[in-house]
């Protein structure tokens, strides 16, 4: 059964051969639905009331399922940033709901520096990719992709925010001259004080984190630097003993 994250797929179309290398390209296609994360306005401001963590863990569930369910058929998603997750409501009266658009895709390798790049994505890139390591065509190495991109927007969910944690600028006088390297310096300092952003994701999430305790569990797994140490999507989805969360 196809989970709600993916309900809106209608599907799937190739076109004819594209010059100049007469090659077919496949579409995807998707109901409309809500707004992508990155321009997402319902997230409640300093004062509003926080969102009910039934909702927020509702959202979660979504974006789990949907990539769980890709990865158990074997598909790699390759494109989760917050342009192809979507947030919205079905009608005005029901809660908030996410779906992802896309349903799987390939690795794009530069041929002049073998890095893996989703289109203006770098702050939804794992860190294998960022520091340049050439991308092995293996599937728990996509995978593992994937699974720094969910973790960074579970992260977005959890504080109610439309830019990636791990957003950053190049700066000149720290040696960082472009978005790239200042977003791997940014994640090199984080792994040294993880605990730390744990609990100001917490308070900026209201206390929320902390409520829901395999949470933490799945971000400090999700997010970590060594692509074959972090949590698979199938053990982020079965949660702990008694279920998640």
């Amino acid at each position: 059964e196809t989970p709600d994250g993916l309900s809106g797929y209608l599907g799937s179309f190739e076109s004819e051969p594209v010059f100049p290398a007469n090659k077919r390209l496949c579409f995807h296609a998707f109901e409309r639905f809500g707004q992508p994360l990155e321009q997402f306005d319902g997230w409640p401001r300093p004062g509003d009331a926080p969102l009910p963590d039934a909702e927020r863990l509702g959202l979660i569930r979504d974006l789990l399922d949907a990539i769980r369910h890709l990865h158990s058929r074997g598909i790699p998603h390759l494109c989760i940033n917050d342009k192809s997750v979507r947030i919205g409501r079905v009608s005005p009266s029901d809660p908030l709901r996410l779906r992802i658009v896309g349903a799987g895709a390939g690795p794009s390798l530069n041929a002049a520096n073998r890095t893996f790049q989703v289109p203006r994505s770098w702050a939804y890139t794992p860190p294998e990719v960022l520091s340049g390591l050439i991308v092995q065509s293996n599937l728990p190495a996509l995978f593992a992709m994937d699974t720094w991109a969910v973790g960074t927007v579970l992260a977005m969910i959890v504080a109610g925010r439309s830019v990636s944690p791990q957003a950053a600028r190049a700066e000149w006088f720290r040696l960082q001259f472009n978005e790239r390297a200042a977003i791997l310096a940014r994640l090199s300092e984080r792994a040294e004080r993880m605990n730390d952003w744990l609990i100001e994701l917490d308070a900026a999430s209201g206390g929320f984190l902390f409520r829901n305790g395999p949470l933490v569990e799945s971000l400090i797994t999700m997010l970590k630097l060594a692509p074959q140490e972090r949590q698979t999507m199938r053990q982020a989805w079965r949660g702990p003993p008694g279920g998640f969360p």
